[in-house]
């Protein structure tokens, strides 16, 4: 049985952080953490960000959900019927362990620590 591991979710993550680096400057800045959640159209990175829905955002950037997925912007389906869980299940534990990695990225942006991928992800939040 295969279930992402949290390094995997940091990793979709900070591909995401360099892609709203370059097309939304000081992005994180414009983020409520209390209101983030990756399961929420209303209340995403994406959404948050450009004060919009998530549907309007990806369409607006041109994001298909297969780049969405790897940015750490969308939870793809594509493990439910490999983990014994329900799509639902899966579905919540996708979105709780993304938002819980969006949420390390922005507070280490934030402090100034981020520097994004290294050589591990283990190195993800540590200052340069």
């Amino acid at each position: 049985m295969y279930i992402p591991s949290k390094n995997e979710f940091d990793m979709r993550v900070a591909q995401g952080v360099a892609f709203l680096n370059s097309n939304a400057p000081e992005w994180y800045k414009r983020i409520n953490l209390e209101k983030l959640s990756i399961g929420d159209g209303k209340c995403c990175a994406l959404a948050l960000v450009w004060n919009d829905r998530f549907i309007d955002v990806q369409k607006q950037l041109k994001l298909g959900n297969h780049t969405a997925v790897q940015l750490g912007f969308l939870c793809p389906q594509c493990y439910v019927s490999t983990l014994g869980m329900t799509s639902g299940e899966y579905v919540q534990f996708e979105n709780t362990s993304l938002t819980a990695a969006w949420k390390r990225a922005i507070i280490a942006l934030c402090a100034g620590t981020y520097v994004g991928m290294i050589d591990t992800p283990e190195n993800l939040y540590l200052a340069a």
